[in-house]
Protein backbone atom coordinates (compact mmCIF):
# COMPACT_ATOMS: atom_id res chain seq x y z
CA UNK A 1 0.00 0.00 0.00
CA UNK A 2 0.84 3.42 -0.44
CA UNK A 3 0.69 4.74 2.61
CA UNK A 4 2.60 1.75 4.23
CA UNK A 5 5.79 2.59 2.11
CA UNK A 6 5.65 6.08 2.81
CA UNK A 7 5.58 4.99 6.48
CA UNK A 8 8.64 2.74 5.68
CA UNK A 9 10.95 5.26 3.60
CA UNK A 10 10.58 7.20 6.20
CA UNK A 11 11.29 5.14 9.07
CA UNK A 12 14.43 3.65 7.26
CA UNK A 13 15.63 7.16 6.97
CA UNK A 14 15.02 8.11 10.49
CA UNK A 15 18.38 7.92 12.94
CA UNK A 16 18.24 5.34 15.95
CA UNK A 17 16.17 2.96 13.91
CA UNK A 18 17.56 -0.57 13.10
CA UNK A 19 14.78 -2.11 11.13
CA UNK A 20 11.65 -1.09 9.86
CA UNK A 21 9.66 -4.10 7.72
CA UNK A 22 5.88 -4.10 6.96
CA UNK A 23 3.98 -7.42 8.20
CA UNK A 24 2.42 -9.66 5.78
CA UNK A 25 -1.43 -10.16 6.05
CA UNK A 26 -0.59 -13.72 7.45
CA UNK A 27 1.13 -12.53 9.94
CA UNK A 28 -1.27 -9.43 11.22
CA UNK A 29 -3.85 -12.22 11.15
CA UNK A 30 -1.77 -14.60 13.58
CA UNK A 31 -2.02 -11.64 15.91
CA UNK A 32 -5.67 -11.05 15.80
CA UNK A 33 -5.39 -14.95 15.83
CA UNK A 34 -6.12 -15.32 19.75
CA UNK A 35 -9.09 -12.76 20.82
CA UNK A 36 -11.09 -13.59 17.14
CA UNK A 37 -9.79 -17.65 16.97
CA UNK A 38 -9.70 -19.19 13.62
CA UNK A 39 -12.71 -17.86 12.83
CA UNK A 40 -13.24 -17.34 8.72
CA UNK A 41 -14.01 -13.52 9.49
CA UNK A 42 -10.36 -12.84 9.44
CA UNK A 43 -10.65 -13.17 5.62
CA UNK A 44 -13.07 -10.50 5.53
CA UNK A 45 -11.80 -8.02 8.06
CA UNK A 46 -10.05 -5.02 6.83
CA UNK A 47 -6.82 -5.54 8.24
CA UNK A 48 -4.69 -2.44 8.60
CA UNK A 49 -1.29 -2.29 7.63
CA UNK A 50 1.43 -2.92 9.71
CA UNK A 51 4.94 -2.21 10.63
CA UNK A 52 7.22 -3.69 13.35
CA UNK A 53 9.75 -1.39 14.25
CA UNK A 54 13.34 -2.04 16.02
CA UNK A 55 15.16 0.68 17.76
CA UNK A 56 19.17 0.86 17.81
CA UNK A 57 19.97 0.49 21.61
CA UNK A 58 23.01 2.35 21.11
CA UNK A 59 21.50 5.72 19.80
CA UNK A 60 19.21 8.23 21.45
CA UNK A 61 16.01 8.30 19.55
CA UNK A 62 13.04 11.19 19.95
CA UNK A 63 9.72 8.79 20.26
CA UNK A 64 7.46 11.72 20.08
CA UNK A 65 9.58 13.53 17.24
CA UNK A 66 9.50 10.53 15.19
CA UNK A 67 5.64 9.73 15.59
CA UNK A 68 5.29 13.28 14.72
CA UNK A 69 7.49 12.98 11.51
CA UNK A 70 5.25 9.82 10.47
CA UNK A 71 2.02 11.16 11.05
CA UNK A 72 3.02 14.31 8.46
CA UNK A 73 4.86 11.42 5.88
CA UNK A 74 1.48 9.28 6.02
CA UNK A 75 -2.16 10.64 6.90
CA UNK A 76 -4.31 8.26 9.56
CA UNK A 77 -0.81 6.68 11.08
CA UNK A 78 -0.76 5.19 14.54
CA UNK A 79 2.18 4.56 16.76
CA UNK A 80 2.03 2.16 19.35
CA UNK A 81 4.87 2.35 21.72
CA UNK A 82 5.15 -0.82 24.01
CA UNK A 83 7.18 0.92 26.65
CA UNK A 84 4.48 1.57 29.04
CA UNK A 85 2.49 -1.82 29.50
CA UNK A 86 5.74 -3.20 29.26
CA UNK A 87 7.35 -1.64 31.98
CA UNK A 88 4.07 -2.09 34.46
CA UNK A 89 4.15 -5.66 33.33
CA UNK A 90 8.13 -6.00 34.18
CA UNK A 91 7.00 -4.49 37.57
CA UNK A 92 4.18 -7.21 37.88
CA UNK A 93 6.89 -9.52 37.20
CA UNK A 94 9.30 -8.16 40.04
CA UNK A 95 6.64 -8.01 42.63
CA UNK A 96 5.45 -12.08 41.63
CA UNK A 97 9.36 -12.62 41.98
CA UNK A 98 9.59 -10.87 45.13
CA UNK A 99 6.54 -12.69 46.51
CA UNK A 100 8.11 -15.73 45.65
CA UNK A 101 10.68 -15.48 47.42
CA UNK A 102 9.19 -14.19 50.35
CA UNK A 103 6.74 -17.65 50.42
CA UNK A 104 9.71 -20.05 50.08
CA UNK A 105 11.60 -18.18 52.99
CA UNK A 106 8.00 -18.19 55.16
CA UNK A 107 7.98 -22.03 54.49
CA UNK A 108 11.13 -22.65 55.01
CA UNK A 109 11.11 -20.73 58.71
CA UNK A 110 7.39 -22.72 59.15
CA UNK A 111 9.28 -25.68 58.43
CA UNK A 112 12.76 -25.11 61.50
CA UNK A 113 9.66 -24.31 63.62
CA UNK A 114 7.63 -27.47 62.91
CA UNK A 115 10.92 -29.68 63.21
CA UNK A 116 12.19 -27.90 66.06
CA UNK A 117 8.76 -28.67 68.20
CA UNK A 118 8.40 -32.32 66.60
CA UNK A 119 11.66 -33.14 67.89
CA UNK A 120 11.76 -31.63 71.17
CA UNK A 121 8.50 -34.22 71.40
CA UNK A 122 10.20 -36.86 70.05
CA UNK A 123 12.98 -36.19 72.84
CA UNK A 124 9.92 -36.27 75.57
CA UNK A 125 8.73 -39.36 74.28
CA UNK A 126 12.00 -41.00 74.10
CA UNK A 127 13.23 -40.37 77.78
CA UNK A 128 13.59 -43.17 78.99
CA UNK A 129 15.35 -44.97 75.70
CA UNK A 130 17.79 -42.09 76.02
CA UNK A 131 18.74 -42.75 79.18
CA UNK A 132 19.48 -46.54 78.48
CA UNK A 133 21.51 -45.26 75.56
CA UNK A 134 23.52 -43.08 77.68
CA UNK A 135 23.74 -45.55 80.43
CA UNK A 136 25.64 -47.96 77.39
CA UNK A 137 28.10 -45.49 76.16
CA UNK A 138 25.85 -44.05 73.21
CA UNK A 139 27.33 -40.68 72.55
CA UNK A 140 24.83 -37.72 71.52
CA UNK A 141 26.15 -37.75 68.20
CA UNK A 142 24.74 -41.19 67.59
CA UNK A 143 21.09 -40.21 69.67
CA UNK A 144 21.51 -37.26 67.11
CA UNK A 145 21.82 -39.21 64.09
CA UNK A 146 18.83 -41.73 64.78
CA UNK A 147 16.73 -38.46 64.62
CA UNK A 148 18.28 -36.96 61.99
CA UNK A 149 17.60 -40.10 59.88
CA UNK A 150 14.65 -40.57 61.03
CA UNK A 151 13.34 -36.90 59.76
CA UNK A 152 15.66 -37.21 56.57
CA UNK A 153 13.50 -40.27 55.64
CA UNK A 154 9.94 -38.52 56.25
CA UNK A 155 11.37 -35.09 54.55
CA UNK A 156 12.48 -37.24 51.64
CA UNK A 157 8.78 -39.09 51.15
CA UNK A 158 6.91 -35.58 51.35
CA UNK A 159 9.45 -33.84 49.31
CA UNK A 160 8.86 -36.87 46.27
CA UNK A 161 5.35 -36.50 47.00
CA UNK A 162 5.30 -32.52 47.05
CA UNK A 163 7.27 -32.61 43.40
CA UNK A 164 5.59 -34.78 41.85
CA UNK A 165 1.86 -32.47 42.52
CA UNK A 166 3.88 -29.40 41.79
CA UNK A 167 4.99 -31.13 38.60
CA UNK A 168 1.35 -32.45 37.84
CA UNK A 169 0.46 -27.75 38.93
CA UNK A 170 3.25 -26.38 36.89
CA UNK A 171 1.99 -29.04 33.43
CA UNK A 172 -1.59 -27.76 33.61
CA UNK A 173 -0.75 -24.23 34.27
CA UNK A 174 1.51 -24.71 31.23
CA UNK A 175 -1.08 -26.14 29.33
CA UNK A 176 -3.84 -23.38 30.19
CA UNK A 177 -0.95 -20.42 29.44
CA UNK A 178 -0.68 -21.98 25.74
CA UNK A 179 -4.14 -21.42 24.50
CA UNK A 180 -3.87 -17.42 26.56
CA UNK A 181 -0.74 -16.51 25.23
CA UNK A 182 -0.59 -13.40 22.57
CA UNK A 183 1.23 -13.04 19.84
CA UNK A 184 2.43 -10.16 21.76
CA UNK A 185 3.40 -11.94 24.52
CA UNK A 186 6.94 -13.76 24.37
CA UNK A 187 6.20 -17.71 25.28
CA UNK A 188 5.56 -18.81 29.02
CA UNK A 189 8.29 -21.11 28.83
CA UNK A 190 10.96 -22.55 32.04
CA UNK A 191 14.15 -22.26 31.60
CA UNK A 192 16.94 -25.31 32.29
CA UNK A 193 17.73 -22.83 35.29
CA UNK A 194 14.10 -22.53 36.09
CA UNK A 195 14.07 -26.34 36.26
CA UNK A 196 16.88 -26.63 38.45
CA UNK A 197 15.92 -24.00 40.82
CA UNK A 198 12.30 -25.74 41.71
CA UNK A 199 14.24 -29.03 42.10
CA UNK A 200 16.59 -27.74 44.07
CA UNK A 201 13.34 -26.48 46.76
CA UNK A 202 12.43 -30.01 47.73
CA UNK A 203 16.64 -30.85 47.91
CA UNK A 204 17.06 -27.54 50.24
CA UNK A 205 14.07 -28.88 52.34
CA UNK A 206 15.03 -32.36 52.99
CA UNK A 207 18.79 -31.22 54.14
CA UNK A 208 17.13 -28.09 55.88
CA UNK A 209 14.60 -31.17 57.80
CA UNK A 210 17.60 -33.35 58.88
CA UNK A 211 20.46 -30.52 59.87
CA UNK A 212 17.68 -29.16 62.15
CA UNK A 213 17.06 -31.94 63.29
CA UNK A 214 20.44 -33.38 64.63
CA UNK A 215 20.88 -29.58 66.08
CA UNK A 216 17.70 -29.68 68.01
CA UNK A 217 18.70 -32.76 69.56
CA UNK A 218 22.22 -32.10 70.05
CA UNK A 219 21.33 -28.72 71.71
CA UNK A 220 18.43 -30.70 74.10
CA UNK A 221 21.15 -33.41 75.39
CA UNK A 222 23.74 -30.51 75.88
CA UNK A 223 21.14 -28.85 77.92
CA UNK A 224 20.57 -32.27 80.02
CA UNK A 225 24.20 -32.44 80.94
Amino acid sequence: APRVEAALAQLRRTPGVAAADALQSTEIAALLRPWLGDAALLQDLPLPGVIEVRLDGNAAVDRRALAVGLQDATAGVRVDDPRAWLSQLSAVSESLRALGFGVVAAIALATVAMIVFATNAGLGNHQETIAVLHTIGARDQYIAAQFQWHVLGLALRGAVIGLALAALVAFAVAETAADLQAALLPPMRLSPLDWAGILAIPLCSVVLAAVTARFTVLRALRREV
